[in-house]
């Protein structure tokens, strides 16, 4: 979507031109990388343990 407004609107990131606007976007999308981090973290969580685990079997 971004390079579509770059390209058919190019007064629209105008202001990402500037030297304080790169910091912005530097920080906008270093904000949206740690989101994106932290949700795969959760989502690696290990399964509970069984409350009523199975017997043992002897081998």
């Amino acid at each position: 979507i971004a390079l579509l407004l770059a390209v058919v609107d190019r007064t629209y990131v105008a202001p990402y031109a500037t030297p304080g606007g790169q910091l912005l976007l530097l920080v906008v999308v270093g904000i949206m990388a740690l989101s994106i981090w932290a949700m795969d973290r959760v989502g690696r969580t290990r399964p509970p343990r069984r409350l009523l685990a199975p017997p043992e079997t002897p081998q």
